[in-house]
């Protein structure tokens, strides 16, 4: 959720079609209730391990069809895992297109545990447990972790310390993609 935060405040007078994986038919326009709502849902959903939601190749054609998609989209925590990328990568290519910049933000292991477990005691969220926590990360680490490889022999994977403020962080990546 923190991810969603940090790109719904870089991205919200952009105009970027918004995709993401927890809720792959949600716009930057939302209101605050709607979006409240979908980060409470994604919440719920995580428990102990990274949700794989099935998207089809439909789901995405569909969405980058939309007027809202012209001028891009941004994919926000998805693909997962080499089966998300390879559709991602397949439904482009049949559009002419590929992904032209992939945004990493980086925050040390250490540092994700001490936010997790205090977001679990600020928000009284049972899903934050440490061992939660560590098997998210081992998930993170097994599916998702060898796609940043993937995507840097392409030379479009951009790190951002996100240790930062949210603002910060904000403004590193409008800077990367030109905004």
């Amino acid at each position: 959720d923190g991810g969603v935060t940090q790109t719904l405040l870089s991205f919200g007078a952009a105009a970027y079609w918004y995709f993401s994986q927890g809720r792959n038919r949600s716009d930057v326009q939302q209101t605050q209730n709607e979006i409240a709502a979908g980060a409470e849902r994604m919440k719920n959903a995580v428990k102990e391990k990274l949700p794989e939601i099935k998207v089809r190749a439909e789901d995405i054609k569909e969405e980058l069809a939309k007027p809202e998609a012209k001028e891009g989209a941004i994919f926000d925590g998805f693909p997962r895992t080499a089966a998300q990328a390879e559709l991602v990568d397949t439904t482009l290519g049949e559009r002419g297109q590929r992904l032209s910049k992939v945004l990493l933000l980086d925050v040390p292991e250490e540092e994700l545990i001490r936010r997790l477990t205090a977001r679990a005691t600020q928000e009284n969220r049972s899903d934050d447990t440490p061992d939660a926590i560590r098997t998210r990360l081992q998930v993170y680490q097994r599916d998702t972790a060898p796609l940043v490889a993937h995507y840097a022999q392409r030379g479009i994977v951009h790190r951002v310390p996100a240790s930062g403020t949210i603002e910060e962080i904000a403004t590193e990546i409008k800077r990367f993609i030109g905004r």
